[in-house]
């Protein structure tokens, strides 16, 4: 397993879910989703598979796949991810864990844990 104590940056949605997934010690082994979402999980998780289905083309526009050719590439590419299941690492962020959730027009939100789990709970209101 790959630990990572000292992380610090910026992570999106994607990175959330890596994190707590490596919590409970799941790597992440594929996804699929726009450009900005594989390119995301490959920063964290570089062997993983992605399959990229829309690309952003403009201001309030996008590049999708057709549906049969997204369907024929997320079941190779999740085909390939089980296979090869063994040569991935989950992506375990040590504690304690400071997230930082950063709006537009928002002051900064910060949510502490001893644990990513702690934080994203706190982060919920659990």
């Amino acid at each position: 397993m790959r630990q990572n104590a000292a992380f610090r940056g910026p992570v999106g949605e994607i990175g959330q879910v890596a994190a707590i997934a490596g919590y409970f010690h799941i790597p992440v082994i594929m996804l699929s989703g726009d450009q900005a979402a594989c390119d995301e999980i490959r920063e964290l998780q570089p062997k993983a598979e992605t399959v990229a289905v829309k690309r952003l083309a403009g201001a309030a526009s996008s590049l999708s796949l057709s549906h049969a050719e997204a369907k024929s590439l997320i079941r190779a590419a999740a085909g390939r991810a089980v296979t090869n299941i063994s040569s991935y690492s989950p992506w375990i962020i040590g504690g304690p864990v400071e997230m930082t959730f950063s709006y537009y027009a928002k002051a900064p939100a910060v949510y502490k844990g001893r644990t990513v789990l702690e934080a994203y709970e706190a982060w919920l209101g659990k």
